[in-house]
């Protein structure tokens, strides 16, 4: 994989590059069926079938229907579907390609073959009309290790990214600028939300990235950044994620934890010997 100058160079002013062909139409057709597959496996076990839906709605709908009957019945199972998504085989083989890692090491001057970092690396779902899932303008330097070096990645996976549905947003050359210090805040499981005021950045130049299937943006963590509002119909398949290079010497991978959102092991433990 080869980047031409003209990118490189707008990498290092702007704080971002597109490329085109990052995932293959085969890749893609293999996730679609994968999450396909997830979405009906998960209706069944919330029996959501029975409930939502009717003779006339088949499975060619189950993108846009399932996740919405999901966020209806328990908010909080959406979440646990897209961390199976997420950790589903097929979508690590799109997210760690070697595609990837050759765009992601020449942006950060290093050798193709050098070590990556996977952080956070998900599919996102984003419902239409869902003002809780909006991000405001962060920097994701302060959402990840702390001083290391990294790209950051995000594009459509179901369907192209537009305004309509909320394609991401980004202020090109914002990754050299020199802001206030925003308010620290983090949410209930100590995820950090580090926002700067949209007002502060009134001035400055909004871009849209729309994409085509196939294409990604990988940008600087610290360019300035926000997710689109999807104002469409159905809801926004994403993948997102972080690139840190291994061969930084600030580099120091944090510690990987479980959070059980059913029976934890222990109780498993306690109700096996107690049924013997």
């Amino acid at each position: 994989m080869k980047l031409s100058k003209k990118k490189l160079l707008d990498y290092d002013k702007q704080g971002y590059v597109i490329v085109n062909n990052v995932f293959s139409k085969k890749d893609l057709e293999e996730l679609d069926r994968a999450i396909k597959n997830i979405l009906l496996i998960e209706k069944t076990k919330l029996d959501i079938k029975k409930k939502y839906e009717n003779k006339n709605n088949s499975n060619k709908n189950i993108f846009l229907s399932a996740p919405n009957q999901i966020a209806k019945l328990d908010k909080y199972k959406l979440t646990g579907l897209t961390d199976t998504i997420s950790e589903n085989m097929q979508f690590k083989r799109i997210s760690s390609s070697r595609k990837i890692q050759s765009i992601v090491n020449i942006l950060l001057k290093e050798k193709l073959d050098n070590p990556l970092y996977g952080y956070i690396n998900r599919c996102r779902i984003n419902l239409a009309e869902d003002s809780l899932a909006e991000l405001g303008w962060h920097r994701e330097i302060f959402q990840t290790i702390p001083r290391a070096s990294f790209v950051q990645i995000w594009a459509p996976l179901l369907q192209d990214s537009n305004k309509r549905n909320g394609a991401l947003q980004i202020i090109p050359g914002s990754h050299n600028k020199t802001l206030p210090k925003p308010r620290w805040s983090s949410n209930k499981n100590l995820v950090s939300k580090v926002f700067y005021s949209s007002k502060l950045l009134e001035n400055y130049e909004v871009k849209h990235i729309q994409l085509k299937l196939g294409q990604a943006i990988f940008f600087s963590g610290r360019l300035l950044h926000k997710s689109g509002k999807n104002t469409s119909n159905a809801p926004r398949y994403s993948i997102v994620g972080l690139y840190h290079n291994i061969n930084d010497k600030k580099f120091i991978p944090p510690k990987a934890s479980f959070s059980y959102r059913g029976e934890t092991p222990k109780e498993y433990f306690d109700s096996f010997h107690k049924i013997l």
